[in-house]
């Protein structure tokens, strides 16, 4: 089986028998391991294609019921965990962090102040925003930064990939951002 990025059109060419990848459509049960998922994504695509909109629309609410029932491990969480890793870790730098409390398109995960004048002196992402009215690449990384540029001097991403897999060179990034916005006496070395 092949795969691509389509923009208008997707054609799948198989030569596995639908059947016979699990056995959880047969038994009518949730997808619960990668074979299954791919099973229902093919049987689904398999129903619009042959126009059965209606089987479509079942195959898409059994896959909704297994996708909001994943509570074990859920990204928000992991993300929410990242963030406070960050706050930590500017904490321990003697710096005063607020996290913003508004949920829209332009809020940050951590803000700091400029002591000498109060206003937001540096607005930290960590990762890219996930707001639903930032899906499009180009509405996160021009459209969001050029709204907030007007009114915040400075804007800093931390990456969590490279928190984890270099967190010294990522932690002096951040540590260099945070020297830019303020002043040199309100950062510790």
């Amino acid at each position: 089986m092949a795969t691509s990025r389509a923009r208008d059109k997707v054609v799948i060419f198989s030569s596995m028998p639908l059947e016979e990848i699990s056995d959880a459509h047969r038994q009518r049960k949730t997808p619960q391991r990668p074979r299954d998922f791919l099973q229902s994504y093919l049987l689904y695509a398999q129903s619009i294609s042959e126009g059965h909109l209606d089987e479509a629309a079942l195959l898409l609410k059994r896959l909704h019921l297994t996708s909001s029932s994943r509570s074990a491990f859920s990204p928000r969480s992991s993300q929410r965990f990242f963030v406070k890793c960050v706050a930590e870790y500017l904490q321990k730098k003697g710096l005063m962090v607020e996290v913003p409390a508004a949920g829209d398109a332009f809020a940050f995960d951590l803000a700091i102040r400029n002591p000498g004048t109060g206003l937001f002196a540096l607005g930290i992402e960590c990762d890219p925003p996930r707001h639903p009215d930032l899906q499009h690449a180009r509405d996160r990384e021009i459209w969001r930064p050029n709204v907030l540029s007007s009114s915040l001097p400075q804007i800093h991403r931390v990456w969590s990939r490279l928190w984890l897999a270099e967190p010294a060179r990522e932690q002096r990034r951040l540590s260099d951002a945070v020297r830019r916005a303020l002043p040199s006496s309100a950062t510790k070395p």
